[in-house]
């Protein structure tokens, strides 16, 4: 992948005029690095996206085939990929939610303990550091290039 940057705030003010269209941040990469808040500018006009996906095994120390997924609006996300055939309907269904919905398999992996293993053993700020790093390492790449 690329990497690039779309400019969200004019993205998302062009579909103000379009309510139905969904607005999702594909942010497998770069989103991990929004844990540094010194790059958090941007994000400018993430305001406007309705799901902002990450895929920490990118850029975060987690193995494969871990992804973060935020939603505005759950219900709509769902609604989109509900099955609900009468044999998996049980007593709690209107009130529970039931992670079926949230994917086309009906069932999901435990994938995030991984996750929440490397956010125990190196916390925000290891993980931060390490991001620096990476950056820095670019930078110093980008200036031997240019220099050659």
């Amino acid at each position: 992948g690329s990497c690039a940057f779309d400019d969200l705030a004019e993205i998302g003010e062009a579909l103000q005029r379009f309510p139905s269209v969904w607005l999702h941040v594909d942010a497998a990469y770069a989103g991990n690095s929004f844990i540094c808040p010194e790059l958090k500018y941007l994000l400018k006009g993430i305001e406007y996206a309705d799901s902002f996906n990450t895929n920490p095994n990118k850029w975060l120390l987690t193995n494969f085939d871990c992804s973060t997924l935020w939603v505005r609006d759950r219900i709509r996300l769902t609604s989109a990929l509900v099955v609900d055939p009468l044999y998996l309907k049980h007593g709690y269904s209107d009130s529970a939610i039931d992670y079926r919905h949230w994917g086309v398999p009906l069932s999901r992996r435990f994938r995030s303990l991984k996750l929440w293993f490397v956010l125990r053993s190196y916390g925000i700020t290891g993980l931060q550091n390490y991001i620096r790093h990476h950056i820095d390492l670019a930078k110093r790449f980008e200036r031997l290039v240019l220099k050659d």
